[in-house]
């Protein structure tokens, strides 16, 4: 009982963590582009949508885990890699803030294989 419990808790703060980081990434992707040119895709609703069919499951299973953690963590990515071909297009428009996000949202991503197994 106490393992259900302790895994529900910790698929909720890793779905939570991705999430936090996922927002962040995709508000400095609206902070690097530039009017008048076309935004790039980000997949905001539907990571949304994902997102919210975990929290809001009362018990979650494994598999639900598993599958919510790597899909955030997907978007993660498809994200980072738009911020650095638009951070070498224009490298000075991102503020020391931005930059300290996009710093954790990078080590976020590169802990993700550690995220997705619960212990």
């Amino acid at each position: 009982m106490y393992f259900q419990i302790y895994l529900s808790t910790f698929a909720c703060l890793q779905s939570t963590l991705l999430n936090e980081a996922r927002k962040n990434t995709e508000a400095i992707i609206g902070a690097l582009h530039i009017p008048g040119s076309q935004k790039p895709r980000t997949y905001r609703k539907r990571a949304h949508k994902d997102y919210l069919k975990l929290v809001r499951c009362r018990k979650p299973g494994t598999k639900k885990i598993r599958k919510c953690v790597g899909q955030q963590l997907r978007y993660l990515r498809c994200n980072l890699n738009t911020i650095e071909e638009m951070k070498a297009a224009h490298p000075d428009m991102l503020s020391e803030k931005q930059q300290a996000r996009l710093e954790t949202a990078h080590n976020i991503r590169l802990s993700g294989s550690a995220l997705g197994r619960p212990r």
